[in-house]
């Protein structure tokens, strides 16, 4: 019996241990879980371009920009946007950072599923692409200009609805962009992307 007692003090020493280094683990692990990656389409853009994903067989028909995006919420209302691709369709190969604002507008008790609005300013920074030369020259300049040639420097607007849902795992939205392009030359642009993260 006094041994079995003098083990006692042994094994909370251990659970304390365990209890502690787990304490430990969960800073990293939530800041994993604070980072969300996925895919943007952009199903409308004006001026129309004819980079990206084709709808027809045709290079000539309209086209959806796509992206890589990914997001690291910092806080409770705030986080940091970022995508690599193509921001617009008449916009060659860009990557783009935003900070974003959010609020909560409806969410159910047990967390499955939320309904919030957000706002994403930011910039643009790629190739202004063989669209800008069709749209300010009427010439066609080669697709090689999606890759390279003139930079162009654009400052986003974006705001958004967005779903997050199966307990935050899952965020889908619906994203209004105006950009106001700097450079090569000023000149607005509009897209209205549609976007899916998967939280890790």
């Amino acid at each position: 019996m006094a041994a079995a007692l003098a083990t006692v003090p042994a094994r909370a020493a251990v659970q304390a241990d365990v209890r502690e280094s787990a304490r430990e683990q969960t800073p990293s692990e939530s800041g994993l879980r604070r980072w969300s990656l996925g895919l943007q389409l952009g199903p409308l853009d004006l001026p129309r371009g004819h980079l990206g994903i084709p709808f027809d067989a045709t290079m000539e028909g309209y086209h959806l920009a796509a992206g890589l995006v990914a997001r690291w919420r910092w806080t409770e209302h705030m986080a940091l946007n970022a995508g690599v691709g193509l921001p617009h369709s008449g916009v060659g190969s860009s990557v783009w950072f935003g900070h974003e604002l959010w609020v909560l507008v409806a969410g159910d008790r047990g967390g499955t599923a939320a309904l919030e609005l957000y706002e994403d300013a930011g910039f643009s920074l790629g190739f202004a692409g063989p669209d800008y030369y069709a749209r300010h020259d009427d010439v066609f300049v080669g697709y090689r200009y999606a890759i390279g040639g003139p930079l162009a420097f654009g400052i986003r607007v974006p705001v958004g609805v967005r779903v997050q849902w199966l307990r935050g795992s899952f965020d889908t939205y619906v994203e209004p962009t105006p950009t106001l392009m700097v450079t090569p030359s000023v000149e607005p642009l509009f897209e209205l992307a549609i976007g899916i993260r998967k939280r890790l």
